[in-house]
Formats: structure tokens, sequence, C-alpha cells
């Protein structure tokens, strides 16, 4: 692969990082992140569209191929984990965590190492799908003496 490509891959894969990033800033800091999104049919659909790019110019291209099961798995890895805290079977504070073993098995199966890149890949992926679910109505209960 040439310098050219993975310099454009590297790229792509920090523009979707920091897009997820800014929507989890915003949505912090008072920003109705939600409403714009509601627009899209999904949140990840800017995400998705650089990576449907990166495959069209390089259809054999290992990392683009491996960023695009890390945003497939994460959509359904977020998906499952809120479902399971809804269903009590876990607790809110679990659903990250649980969203993580889903897509870091499912890499896993696939036979792709997880090194400490594709980590963060998976990190702001998970991230970047949380955004785009619909506000949970999970409550976190505290105990009071």
């Amino acid at each position: 692969m040439s310098i050219t490509a993975m310099v454009i891959v590297i790229l792509a894969a920090i523009i979707v990082v920091a897009i997820c990033y800014t929507c989890i800033y915003l949505s912090k800091h008072g920003v109705n992140v939600q409403k714009g999104l509601e627009t899209t049919d999904n949140g990840l659909t800017i995400a998705n569209t650089i990576v449907d790019a990166l495959k069209t110019a390089m259809p054999e291209n290992k990392v683009v191929s491996v960023i695009d099961k890390i945003t497939g798995y994460a959509q359904t890895g977020v998906q499952a984990a809120e479902q399971l805290a809804k269903s009590g079977q876990i607790t809110a504070d679990q659903r990250k965590e649980e969203a993580q073993k889903y897509i870091t098995t499912a890499l896993n199966m696939a036979g792709i190492e997880i090194t400490p890149e594709i980590q963060t890949a998976i990190d702001g992926a998970v991230e970047c799908a949380v955004v785009a679910l619909p506000k949970s109505n999970i409550v976190k209960h505290t105990v009071t003496k």
C-alpha cells in the first residue's frame, strides 16, 4: 500500500473519531446533539459514508476493512448492550464495557488482533454509536443511608 493511501486511511479514522468526540463534548455542554442526529437515519451515517468511500477507493485495503467492521460491530454492540440494560440483565454502568466486549469478541472471531490502535478505534466507535442512540429511560439508582 502506498504512503498516500495510508495517510488517507489514518486521516479518515481520525476524522471519524473527532466527529464522535465533538458530538459527545457538545452533548455534555448542553447542546442538544440528539435533535441534529434525528435528521439522519443514524448517528454513524457520516462515519459509514467515509468508510464506504474508502472501500470504493481502496477495495483491497485491510485497514479500511477493519474500520468498516469496527463501526458495524459498534452499532450492534451498543444496541445490544442498551437492550441488556433495559431488560435488567446488566446495569446502566456496564453498557460500555458490554459493547466493547461484543466488538472485541467479534473482531477476534474474524481473526483480527486487538492492538492499541484498534482499541482506540473501538472506543471512538462505541462513543459515536452511543451518541446516536435515543435518550435512555434507564435511571441510575443511588442508595441513601
